[in-house]
């Protein structure tokens, strides 16, 4: 129930990272050159995120910034919260 969504055989998160480095390869006209680093960043992400818990590519951005985790923590460059 909990699971990721798959894509093949891959999970949904490492298919966001291995499309979206082949997409800049595209809109850069260097897709041959973005095909291994898309490949080896995608086994790499893998690997880092089987010795981790589910989930730990919205965790990654929520910690950069780029998403809010929930309702409560919207901001996540606040790094310690003082009620």
């Amino acid at each position: 129930v909990d699971a990721q969504h798959q894509f093949f055989f891959w999970e949904i998160d490492e298919v966001v990272i291995i499309t979206s480095i082949l997409g800049l390869g595209i809109a850069l006209d260097f897709f041959f050159y973005s095909l291994v680093p898309a490949i080896v960043l995608g086994m790499v992400f893998s690997r880092y995120k089987n010795g981790n818990l589910d989930g730990v590519l919205q965790h990654m951005a929520y910690w950069a910034g780029f998403v809010a985790l929930n309702k409560i923590f919207t901001n996540g460059q606040v790094r310690q919260y003082i009620p």
